[in-house]
C-alpha cells in the first residue's frame, strides 16, 4: 500500500514568495547595465542588462518553510513536500 513520505502534509498549501536580492551576481549585471547607461552607446547594451540583471536577481520562496524554489512554475516544494499556489 501506498505510503507518504515522511515530513509530507497532506492538505496544506502554501503560496510562492517572490523576493528581490540586493547583492550576488544579479546585481552585479544590473550595476553594470547602469554604469554603461551613461553614455548613449553604452545604453544599446546597458538596458538589456539591466533586464537580465533582474530576472537573476528575483528568487521565490516557499511560505511554509522559506526554502528557495528551483523556478517560478514549481508546484511541491522539494524541502516540505506542501503543494504550492
Amino acid at each position: 500500500m501506498f505510503q507518504p513520505q515522511a515530513g509530507f502534509k497532506k492538505g496544506i498549501t502554501a503560496s510562492k514568495v517572490k523576493k528581490m536580492e540586493f547583492a550576488g551576481g544579479g546585481a552585479a549585471v544590473q550595476l553594470i547595465g547602469i554604469l554603461l547607461c551613461l553614455t548613449l552607446v553604452g545604453a544599446i547594451f546597458g538596458i538589456p542588462l539591466i533586464i537580465i540583471g533582474r530576472s537573476m536577481s528575483t528568487k521565490f520562496l516557499c511560505s511554509n518553510c522559506s526554502n528557495k524554489l528551483s523556478d517560478k512554475s514549481a508546484k511541491i516544494c522539494p524541502v516540505c513536500h506542501v503543494s504550492l499556489s
